[in-house]
């Protein structure tokens, strides 16, 4: 039976014992125990593996670091990142906050993919110390991180308006700049409308676009003058490649401002003076609205 505990600098544990051998002859003896500390190892919570889109803002993530030997504080913490094209690098650290240790990681612009995360966490040992690294414990752990893809919206440079001589039968517009966005390559579709038919015409209102750029020609109507609008779409094949599944696709429209004949307006408090482009006529019309 244990009959008693001593406490010293080191535990020592003792227990007392009592060997009779029936006849009246007793012998008594004390068995002593010293324990050492044995240092263990530190530990992480339970890391699954993580998803998210393209272009997320800056993300924090738990380690659940803990060591039964040492405060969270004692312990040296690094990771190694397999693709690091995936992180904008100056934004991925590891913070230690209110005991607990955090990975912060900011993706860098338009990157998508796959990447392992490898961690190390290590204790300074018994001796307290990490530059001794004989008696030091480690603990590695990993987990997978998925930046999925995001469709970007695509772009291009148009004028906002244009202006066009009476009588001008045909004008090209050189769109340029034309991008599927965020660096993508993708078929991109060109689509276009006219809000004024009887003013503007236009020979082509629907074109795959292979280019940088593209030549969209407008054609005024014979002996039309008047104001009219241009409404252009550039759509992109989203995710999957396929400008006929319209659901992942993405698209960017833009309106081009067009007069025919008319150059240029002057607003005075009576009335509102047109001056008809490439023709000596001209026109005054009452203020309806202070608006224009």
């Amino acid at each position: 039976c244990v009959t008693g505990v001593q406490t010293c600098a080191l535990p020592i544990y003792y227990f007392d014992y009592i060997i009779d051998d029936g006849f009246g002859n007793r012998s008594t003896a004390r068995v002593e125990l010293s324990i050492e500390g044995a240092n263990d190892a530190p530990t992480f919570g339970s890391l699954s593996s993580i998803h998210v889109d393209e272009d997320e803002l800056l993300t924090r993530l738990d380690l659940g670091v803990f060591d039964p030997d040492h405060s969270v504080d004692q312990l040296e913490l690094t990771f190694t990142l397999e693709r690091p094209e995936l992180f904008a690098l100056e934004d991925v650290e590891l913070v230690l906050e209110e005991g607990a240790w955090f990975l912060e990681w900011e993706l860098a612009k338009d990157q998508f993919g796959e990447s392992t995360i490898v961690f190390n966490a290590e204790d300074p040992g018994a001796d307290g110390l990490l530059e001794t690294p004989a008696d030091n414990l480690s603990k590695q752990v990993s987990f997978i991180l998925t930046v999925d893809p995001v469709n970007d919206v695509p772009s291009f440079g148009a004028v906002k308006r244009l202006a066009l001589d009476a009588g001008v039968t045909s004008h090209t517009i050189l769109l340029d700049t034309i991008t599927a966005g965020g660096g993508e390559i993708q078929d991109l579709l060109l689509t276009a409308s006219v809000e004024n038919t009887s003013l503007l015409s236009l020979p082509i209102t629907s074109q795959q676009v292979e280019a940088a750029s593209f030549p969209f020609e407008i054609q005024p109507i014979e002996n039309a003058v008047g104001f009219g609008k241009v409404m252009i779409t550039l759509e992109d094949a989203g995710l999957d490649g396929f400008l006929t599944t319209v659901s992942d696709n993405a698209a960017v429209t833009k309106a081009i401002d067009v007069a025919v004949g008319i150059s240029s307006f002057r607003n005075d408090p009576a009335a509102i003076r047109v001056e008809l482009r490439g023709t000596d006529q001209n026109a005054s019309f009452g203020i309806v609205n202070e608006q224009l």
